[in-house]
């Protein structure tokens, strides 16, 4: 049994499970600034040369590396709006940097918990069809993939290592939550990951607040050569 579940709901390392879903009508009703109609985007995967990573942004935290003949997809989104309906909730408004008909094979799906703004069942979906990819998430998780049709799906706890992915991946803990519905916070697990290519240590945190979990990650992985950002620019790592 892992120390961060009580028999019923996951916990931050923490502690603590953040606010109450009844906080969200009220964030939901504060100013905030208009929502643009478009972003225009220009971005395609670069050449990847040998003993690089190329990290690419997609959106949001949805970022495809590539090294050494693999390609990684972390938390893929392609959805117009990320909501259990795709008639109700904010539409995007930045199309993919790279659309899902033009990505490269795909043989790792990485998914860091199950927001909507990180789990696009329909995405999930379509890369098992055209690529049946290993799909690597925290446990808890596997129901809700595996719901897609989805079988191919290894589930981690925080410091776990995957054993059937083609390059090391640890899960590593992050200060967050998990939520499909109302009744549901906290069943799953959420989390970051740790990627090995080429020599070199990615991070993607996924979503996480700011802890002391950050400080244990790096006492215990370093060295970490690049931190995704979900917003970041087109980047290479490697000699």
């Amino acid at each position: 049994m892992t120390d961060h579940f009580d028999g019923r709901r996951y916990f931050n390392p923490n502690g603590a499970n953040g606010p109450s879903l009844w906080m969200l009508p009220r964030m939901l009703l504060t100013r905030r600034t208009r929502w643009p109609v478009s972003i225009p985007v220009q971005q395609q995967p670069p050449i990847v040369r040998e003993k690089q990573a190329a990290i690419t942004s997609i959106g949001h935290s949805s970022v495809l590396i590539r090294a050494a003949g693999t390609a990684v997809l972390t938390d893929p989104v392609y959805a117009d709006r990320a909501s259990p309906s795709q008639s109700t909730g904010p539409r995007r408004v930045r199309a993919p940097g790279v659309r899902l008909e033009d990505l490269p094979p795909v043989s790792i799906v990485l998914l860091s918990h199950n927001h909507y703004d990180h789990c696009d069942l329909g995405a999930l979906l379509e890369l098992r069809r055209r690529f049946e990819p290993t799909f690597i998430a925290p446990i808890g998780n596997g129901r809700l993939i595996r719901s897609a049709g989805i079988d191919q799906v290894k589930e981690l706890d925080w410091w776990n290592a995957s054993t059937r992915s083609s390059i090391p991946i640890t899960l590593t803990p992050a200060q967050h939550s998990s939520a499909r519905g109302r009744f549901d916070r906290s069943h799953a697990l959420w989390g970051g990951f740790l990627i090995e290519v080429v020599g070199k240590r990615i991070f993607f945190a996924g979503d996480s607040g700011y802890g002391p979990h950050f400080e244990e990650i790096r006492r215990r992985l370093t060295p970490i050569i690049w931190r995704c950002s979900p917003s970041g620019p087109t980047s290479r790592v490697g000699s």
